[in-house]
């Protein structure tokens, strides 16, 4: 299977769509994160490191993963954040 873009030419990304990975600052994985987000649209990914953080990154820093997926949905146009006090986003 051979993937378009929107001009009907081969693609040499993995994927179309929009990715977001989130990796821990001591996580195993990073090296692997990174290559996988080598061979991603860069316009249609975010790759970000949290710092003090583990392989568990939802455990260890919600409150940052919640902000990253909220960031990353308001960049794709799916909603509107406004930032309230303590640094917490809430739905416009």
């Amino acid at each position: 299977m051979v993937l378009k873009d929107d001009n009907n030419q081969p693609s040499p990304y993995l994927l179309q769509v929009p990715v977001l990975q989130l990796v821990g600052h001591r996580s195993s994985a990073v090296d692997d994160t990174v290559y996988v987000n080598s061979q991603l649209d860069p316009q249609k990914s975010e790759w970000i490191k949290v710092s003090d953080s583990s392989g568990l990154v939802l455990d260890d820093r919600p409150a940052q993963v919640t902000q990253a997926i909220a960031l990353f949905l308001q960049g794709l146009g799916y909603c509107e954040w406004s930032e309230i006090g303590g640094g917490i986003l809430e739905p416009v």
